[in-house]
């Protein structure tokens, strides 16, 4: 290498700020498989994340005596939920990192466009893989508050506990701000964390700008839904839905309502969204009221044999999509590689954050040139769709 002022270290510590900065939907995830819990694990391996089970409590009335007080034992069920592990890859030539002779000039060549590149385009495969993975709707036809303080409140009906982020795309951001600015509130610390992509605060929620959130159109399409009952208590777990609709399309079900996180059943509309083109849903989990089963995370009334899907959104209207989620709902790990023989490895994140970032230096034999490779090895998910609520809203 050249001779320079300045370390591997502090040039692949600036390219993990860059990164950090420019993820500002994956700042507050959640670690759920760290890097020493990887082991064997290989590059496009799959690997299960947990949902614990909290079971059914019944109350019992003092009159009922022994009768009331009979175990009624159900098995403990932890629903298994599937992440793919992928990376974020970025190559240029050796010479063009090195021939840089002081920090200032590589920061701005090299780090700012290619940690910026690396941190958007896991970004947005962050919220391609997670955006609609949800449980409750709500569908608006003009930019309002309503589409943050109404997801809010859905998020508190489903027993979700912890501090609360939306994420909004800027444009309908700003008209939303336009219209009631003066109802949002800029605590310092929530700026710090957002930086610039910070909008405000509202129905205690930050609310952070990021332009890769989606619009949807609708379209009209229809919808049904198979269901095999067990043992009079609910029905199999669904994971897809028999339909011609294109991903993140929402369907409102008659009857079907939520069991919140705590196992309860509340008055909660559960709404069904697909997550890609194929009619995949994120797994539902139905029984009938006062029954246990499944871990649910939805109820309909005994007696209960076939459900109506309805499509939430108007044909030929554009819907801008709207998230607001418990801000650790959203898993994400970072990974490294081992040192290759023959290149030279530095690692390093952001003030210790989850998201890191790997530089490799060394030769390519097969036709004599130098590289250095960003590696950023990671695996993103929701697992419970309970802790995240879509607002969809309507924009012509």
């Amino acid at each position: 290498m050249a001779n320079q002022s300045f370390s591997n270290n502090e040039k692949t510590k600036i390219l993990a700020t860059v990164v950090y900065a420019n993820t500002p939907y994956l700042k507050k995830a959640k670690s759920y498989v760290p890097q020493n819990q990887m082991e064997g694990k290989k590059l496009g391996n799959k690997y299960k994340v947990y949902i614990p089970d909290p079971g059914k409590t019944r109350i019992v009335d003092a009159a009922d005596g022994k009768t009331g007080l009979q175990a009624q034992i159900d098995n403990i069920n932890e629903i298994e939920y599937e992440v793919t592990l992928k990376a974020g890859l970025n190559d240029c030539e050796v010479s063009e990192w090195n021939k840089l002779g002081d920090i200032e000039s590589w920061s701005k060549e090299v780090a700012q466009p290619r940690g910026k590149s690396v941190a958007r385009t896991i970004e947005k495969e962050a919220i391609d893989a997670t955006v609609y993975r949800a449980s409750q709707v709500e569908v608006l036809s003009s930019a309002d508050l309503d589409a943050i303080g109404d997801a809010a409140a859905d998020l508190d009906k489903a027993g979700v506990v912890g501090q609360k982020v939306t994420f909004i795309e800027p444009k309908l951001g700003a008209k939303i701000a336009k219209k009631a600015l003066g109802l949002f509130n800029h605590p310092a610390v929530a700026e710090d964390l957002y930086k610039d992509k910070y909008l405000g605060r509202y129905a205690e929620s930050d609310v952070v700008t990021e332009s890769y959130m989606p619009t949807v159109k609708g379209d009209g399409a229809t919808a049904t839904i198979s269901l095999t009952e067990i043992s009079g208590k609910g029905f199999a777990p669904v994971t897809a839905i028999t339909t011609n609709a294109k991903k993140g399309t929402p369907f409102k079900v008659e009857g079907l309502k939520l069991v919140d996180k705590n196992g309860v059943q509340v008055d909660a509309d559960y709404t069904i969204v697909t997550t890609d083109d194929n009619g995949s849903i994120p797994e539902l989990r139905i029984e009938f009221e006062g029954a246990a089963c499944n871990n649910a995370n939805a109820w309909v009334p005994t007696g209960t044999s076939s459900l109506t899907l309805t499509n939430a959104l108007t044909s030929g209207k554009t819907y801008a999509v709207v998230q607001t989620r418990f801000d650790e709902a959203v898993g994400f790990d970072t990974y490294d590689f081992s040192e290759i023989p023959g290149t030279k490895k530095t690692k390093e994140s952001f003030d210790g954050s989850e998201i890191e970032v790997s530089v490799y230096e060394g030769g390519n034999l097969s036709d004599f040139t130098s590289m250095v490779r960003i590696v950023a090895p990671f695996a993103v998910g929701l697992p419970d769709p309970r802790e995240a609520a879509l607002s969809f809203v309507q924009m012509d």
